[in-house]
């Protein structure tokens, strides 16, 4: 509403095109993308609120909700995302400063209460730093994420991959890595540029938050595309990669769209709007199809090109008679096909609470409680048990348990440290003994490791049950005996581990 001049239809369909981004409902579990914008956009709500009154106590309401949400944000720990969006929100901030300071009287009383805030803020952030400070010096001392160093370049694909996005909750087979990989923001680039330049040609009048927007837009822009030499490290880019940066591009598309819109009095012609959204819909559609035949056949490519041009041309004739109700169904539509669709709904816990395995499992921990092994499984399996309640030894890596790996790496220089240390889904495969290992730990991608063990390793993990779709007997020696204690009809076994 503030970025779009109180426009109420243009705020609801930006509101839909934030939310339902294929990139944050993919994402929405994991690394905090929802709460980048949930605390980015209420701190700039709370500033412009803060600057529109003179009503001392709603100023320090303000305020205190500012702390909340930069310490939010700050704790989400995941620079890739943060730093790309933080010049957004910084630009979004100095453009609400600008345009409405004139409205504020700040006085002694402010003054005073800004330090005040900006020194519990201090107090807070150091509080939890020092007793979390274990958990993040392990984040930030990682291989992955914490010290992944992006020299940029090579992004231009994503720049317009958002289109076949609306395929991702149906269709994987051709994809070249996996949906959420995938995902971007639906931004409608580069028709929000288009229209922000005729609006302010006919205008007569350069928009300042447009302006303000285009300074970030470039330079992340440039970071996406271009490896140019120090500007990753000059911007702190460097921390952050081209697949995770672009979320930042794709939000300013975003609003770079609603808000010409909302400055827009008058579309241009429907031939000049026509001519303008075929043509950028093929060049557009045929780059797609071009760089990825595999996943966005001639078929897919055709439905792509009517989607585009049906949305690129009521975008355009947004002011015309019927084309603010085109634009808005057709956007909402879209929004709920590539957004709405990938997370499902669901009442109550009977997927989880009504699994035999689950159940079993349950009930075998509760019982005779022990260390839990997922054994040659691939992700989420590992983690299934967990909603079970048992303890997993091989459950996600949010951050490296380093006192198991160096026990396991048997290797004194520690040469698997950067396999290991990092993020990590982790798939664990039994063998009968060491020489039958060539390398103990794999890295199968940047999140996902694959580590050999032996009956042995169990012993020393103090492994109580495993779950797996093997067969475990065949380790049986006079060491150890595997007990199966539970097989379901998909084939999924628990075993029990009796050492001797």
């Amino acid at each position: 509403m503030i970025f779009t001049n109180k426009n109420k239809r243009l705020s609801v369909i930006g509101s839909f095109m934030i939310s339902l981004a294929p990139i944050v409902q993919w994402w929405f579990a994991t690394n905090g993308t929802a709460e980048l914008f949930i605390f980015g956009q209420l701190a700039l709500i709370l500033l412009y609120k803060y600057l529109n009154t003179e009503n001392f106590k709603h100023r320090l309401i303000c305020l205190a909700f500012m702390i909340i949400c930069a310490g939010g944000y700050v704790l989400i720990l995941y620079p890739a995302f943060q730093i790309p969006m933080f010049y957004v929100f910084l630009a979004l901030a100095l453009y609400i400063i600008a345009t409405n300071f004139k409205n504020t009287k700040i006085n002694k009383k402010d003054i005073f209460s800004i330090i005040i805030a900006l020194v519990i803020f201090i107090l807070l952030m150091t509080s939890i730093i020092y007793i979390s400070r274990d958990t993040i010096s392990a984040l930030l001392n990682t291989v992955y994420p914490g010290n992944r160093i992006s020299e940029g370049g090579g992004a231009f694909r994503k720049y317009i991959s958002y289109m076949d996005n609306i395929f991702l909750p149906y269709k994987e087979k051709g994809m070249e890595t996996h949906p959420a990989k995938e995902a971007v923001m639906f931004g409608l680039f580069p028709m929000g540029i288009i229209i922000a330049i005729i609006a302010m040609i006919k205008n007569k009048k350069i928009d300042l938050s447009i302006i303000i927007l285009s300074i970030p837009y470039v330079i992340i822009g440039v970071f996406c595309m271009f490896k140019i030499p120090y500007l990753p490290q000059l911007t702190l880019l460097s921390y952050s990669s081209v697949n995770r940066a672009i979320i930042a591009i794709g939000y300013i598309d975003i609003l770079i769209l609603i808000r010409a819109l909302s400055i827009t009095d008058k579309s241009p012609k429907i031939l000049i709007s026509l001519i303008i959204s075929f043509i950028t819909s093929f060049i557009l559609v045929f780059i797609c199809h071009k760089l990825n035949p595999n996943y966005v056949g001639k078929i897919l490519a055709s439905f792509l090109f009517v989607m585009c041009l049906y949305l690129f041309f009521t975008a355009i004739q947004y002011n015309t008679k019927y084309g603010k109700y085109l634009f808005t169904y057709g956007i909402i539509v879209t929004m709920f096909l590539s957004g709405f669709t990938v997370n499902p709904i669901s009442s109550e816990f009977n997927i989880i609470t009504d699994s035999p395995i689950l159940q079993a499992a349950q009930e075998i921990n509760k019982n005779e409680n022990g260390i839990w092994l997922a054994e040659n499984l691939d992700f989420p399996c590992q983690n299934y048990l967990e909603m079970a309640g048992c303890p997993v030894i091989n459950a996600t890596n949010i951050y490296p348990n380093m006192e198991l790996w160096e026990m396991l790496d048997k290797e004194k220089e520690k040469k698997y440290d950067v396999i290991y240390n990092r993020y990590a889904h982790v798939k664990m495969i039994l063998v009968d003994n060491e020489e039958e290992i060539e390398d103990k730990f794999e890295l199968i991608s940047t999140d996902i490791i694959k580590v050999y063990i032996t009956p042995q390793d169990l012993k020393d993990m103090n492994i109580k049950y495993i779950f797996t779709v093997g067969v475990m007997e065949e380790f049986n020696d006079e060491n150890q005996e595997f007990e199966l204690i539970y097989n379901d009809s998909h084939n999924y076994h628990i075993y029990k581990i009796n050492y001797k």
